[in-house]
């Protein structure tokens, strides 16, 4: 989607659109969602509030399981964690808390973060077993952040060498001293390069 667009996901960290407001509780300026800087701001303050509410709902605080929260959101991530500790299924009856809940409302919980583990889960990208099986969906989703963090790691150290490279030449950037900010916003332009990298 292109800028102006009122659907679907923008700016490096693709926020979408239909939840501005809760983006906003983050800090974020809709009208700046394409400033690599502002995105990666308000990022990282959502990452932060999330790594507080792993620690807070049991979860180990590990990168790939970060990803998942948001892929999964909290609570979906804590269900399947749980899920995979005790070696059962998501069901309604195993969900952990929710004692408050009719059977009814556990079982179509259960139902929905089971259809969104199947939503990311694809022979397509490498995956094996049943997307909605716990031990299977996490193993493959810790293989699956492993692997792409390599590779970003990789690509984003080329962009490094190539901004390095362009400030040394005066290629980009005017010749001589410059700025840390203009050094970073410039880094920010080459990590645009390399959006393609997305997990799903």
């Amino acid at each position: 989607f292109g800028k102006g667009a009122k659907a679907g996901f923008h700016g490096i960290f693709q926020y979408k659109y239909g939840l501005r407001d809760e983006w906003a509780k983050h800090g974020m300026d809709w009208s700046r969602v394409y400033e690599p800087r502002h995105n990666a701001e308000v990022f990282m303050s959502i990452l932060k509030k999330k790594r507080n509410s792993m620690k807070r709902v049991g979860l180990p605080d590990e990168d790939w399981l970060l990803y998942l929260t948001w892929q999964q959101g909290l609570e979906g991530t804590r269900q399947i964690w749980h899920a995979r500790k005790q070696n059962r299924e998501i069901t309604g009856e195993g969900l952990k808390g929710w004692k408050n809940k009719s059977d009814a409302w556990r079982d179509k919980y259960a139902s929905k973060i089971r259809a969104n583990m199947r939503n990311n889960f694809k022979a397509a990208w490498g995956m094996s077993g049943r997307a909605d099986n716990p031990e299977d969906f996490l193993r493959e989703w810790k293989k699956k952040y492993a692997s792409f963090m390599r590779r970003t790691t990789r690509e984003f150290s080329g962009a490094i060498e190539k901004a390095k490279a362009n400030v040394a030449s005066g290629k980009d950037l005017a010749v001589g001293p410059i700025s840390e900010s203009k050094f970073l916003n410039h880094i920010f332009n080459l990590i645009e390069e390399i959006q393609h990298n997305e997990l799903v």
